[in-house]
Formats: structure tokens, sequence, C-alpha cells
């Protein structure tokens, strides 16, 4: 198990934008843009957009995967004391995975109908699929009462959707024939979160608090 600090770009004060192009081996096909700047001349309102596109095909027969992803946000500046920043993204995954896992007969030992192809999957790629849809909306909100006090305020509301169909080599039969397992799952979760902060900074004689 693990964590992944996950966190969003934000928009800039500095005008600037980026695009990129890939291809790679097993038709892999990217396509990404990141754009960001003022949206007024006062520079109170910035926006940022980032959108990334992701096409390829899967080392073993039959899997290939796409990724969809945008992630739109928005700063505003009320006074100097007080900002908004709103904050979303969606993202969809579709995988039609296949197991690269295989089995030791028929790849380390030889049968007597030779041996399997690398590229050869023991799955079922017009039923497997891993396809999920993430949602996130929120926004960071801090107002400055004085040089020492300030007040932060962060909510997020995410959801996520899953759908998982798989098959797998699992043991052997006999010298051609292989028995398979079966993953199937779905499920979907949603969370909100919110964060209340008041936060000082001060001096005192030769510490800072």
């Amino acid at each position: 198990g693990g964590l992944i600090n996950v966190i969003s770009k934000r928009p800039t004060r500095l005008k600037q934008g980026e695009v990129e192009l890939s291809y790679g081996s097993d038709d892999y096909r990217h396509f990404a843009v990141d754009t960001s700047g003022p949206v007024t001349d006062e520079g109170n309102v910035l926006y940022r957009l980032v959108g990334f596109a992701r096409k390829a095909n899967g080392p073993t027969d039959g899997a290939q995967s796409e990724r969809y992803y945008i992630a739109p946000s928005m700063t505003v500046d009320f006074s100097d004391d007080t900002s908004l920043t709103l904050l979303s993204s969606y993202m969809k995954d579709n995988t039609n995975q296949t197991s690269g896992f295989k089995l030791p007969y028929g790849t380390l030992h030889d049968t007597p109908f030779g041996k399997v192809d690398y590229k050869m999957s023991y799955g079922e790629p017009s039923y497997a699929a891993n396809n999920s849809e993430q949602f996130m909306v929120g926004y960071e909100f801090k107002h400055a009462f004085n040089d020492t006090w300030t007040f932060h305020q962060n909510m997020s509301y995410s959801y996520m959707n899953l759908l998982l169909r798989g098959a797998y080599g699992l043991s052997m039969i006999d010298d051609r024939h292989v028995n398979r397992g079966l993953t199937y799952r779905d499920g979907s979760a949603q969370g909100w979160a919110l964060d209340n902060r008041m936060v000082g900074n001060w001096s005192f004689d030769r510490f800072e608090h």
C-alpha cells in the first residue's frame, strides 16, 4: 500500500503556455496542453487550463488503454488581503487490460506443442475492462486580518466510479488447456473535506512563532 500526494497546478500571474505531442512504441500517442495567465488587465483574475489525452497498446495481445484529463482553475483577488481559488478536474480511464502473468508450463518449460508466445494473453480481451471516472471540485479561500493573522478555508468534493473485469490463467488442465480465474468488481466512492485554519506568524525577542 501507499499514498500519492497529488497537488493541482494553480493559476499564474505570468502568462504562459505549453503543448506536448508524443509518439512511441506500442502505438503510444500523447497530447497535452497547459495554459495560464491573467484574465483582466488589472491582473486580479487568473486562470489555468490543463488538458491531457493518451492512447496506447499494451505489450500483450489485445491490451489497450486510453486516458482523458481536464483541470480548469481560477483565482480571484478581491483585495490585497482576500483571495479565492476555484479548482476542478475530471479524469476518465478506459483500459482493456490483459494479464501479463503466464504459467511455467509453456514458458519456462517445453511442452509437446512448443512454447507460448510472449505476447499471448490468457485473458479475454473482448471481456476485460478497467474503466474509471474521477471528478473533483473545490476551492481555497484566504483572508488576512492583519500582518499577523490569516484565515484559510479549503473545501473539496470528489467522486469516483470503477468497473473492473478480467480473466487470467490459473492452473493447467492438460498439455494444451488452462483453467482461468475471473476478476469482477464494481464500485463507487465520494468524499467531502473541509479544512479551516487560523494561522499567526509573529516574532518575540529572538524567537519566531
